[in-house]
């Protein structure tokens, strides 16, 4: 059910990102998502970031919009909705790929135990504020602007992923294939779980537009977090879906 609530706070995280945060608390756990309507747009799906809060970097003109919201205004929220991280163990790696650090941080601050955050986004100043985490921290930037030059899958050349109990994952879908891919060598796949990113209409599995061949997974309904093994020889990297559902095949 749709519910408006009024902006409480607007937080700017690095040179192109924001946190919203609104009256509302949301009983919801880390990975899961709910539905923004922003009065005069769309509603788009939006990965919480905290109980009260989504992160917002704009990408079109719905999202451009939202982050340039202030207190006191007001947009609608329905959800949550899809499946968000299930926790278990004390030694925890975070693999974020720029915008996808939102679901990852409510993670890191609602769990306790081992942390380890591995970090990239294409320039330094796109980089969130990390305060709030405790554990060990890999950043890297594409451009060498900060932390270390290169991609964040970058930091299996660093760390040994098998050390961990659990993995999660969530970032842009081309970085995400070789994640698995690694996991898979390694026979810890099953440590792995993602938060996939797919266009989403409904939010609650009726319309079709975030299917994923070959199991028909529904990434608002089945996701967006999913266990590394139901992604093995998916379309995952390989294709995205337009609005009609049609796939299309990712270009570098």
């Amino acid at each position: 059910m749709l519910f408006f609530t009024e902006i409480r706070r607007v937080i700017k995280e690095g040179r192109n990102t924001v946190t919203i945060q609104f009256s509302n608390e949301i009983k919801s756990i880390p990975g899961q998502f709910v539905m923004v309507y922003v009065p005069g747009y769309e509603e788009i799906p939006l990965s919480l970031s905290s109980e009260s809060s989504v992160m917002v970097r704009p990408a079109g003109i719905t999202t451009k919009r939202l982050a340039e919201m202030k207190k006191g205004d007001v947009i609608g929220i329905r959800g949550p909705y899809g499946n968000g991280f299930e926790i278990s163990g004390n030694r925890f790696l975070l693999i974020a790929g720029g915008i996808g650090i939102a679901p990852l941080r409510y993670l890191w601050e609602d769990v306790s135990g081992d942390l380890v955050l591995a970090y990239g986004e294409r320039t330094g100043g796109n980089i969130i504020n990390l305060d709030s985490f405790e554990g060990e921290t890999f950043i890297f930037t594409e451009n060498g602007s900060a932390g270390i030059k290169g991609v964040v899958t970058d930091v299996f050349d660093l760390i040994n992923p098998s050390e961990f109990d659990q993995i999660f994952v969530c970032g842009p879908e081309l970085m995400m294939p070789r994640i698995v891919e690694v996991l898979e060598n390694q026979n810890i796949l099953n440590k792995a779980q993602f938060s996939v990113e797919r266009y989403i209409k409904c939010g609650i599995g009726l319309c079709g537009s975030c299917g994923m061949d070959p199991h028909g997974l529904r990434v608002c309904k089945e996701g967006p977090v999913l266990k590394g093994e139901m992604l093995k020889n998916s379309e995952l990297g390989r294709y995205y879906r337009d609005a009609s559902g049609w796939r299309n095949v990712w270009k570098d």
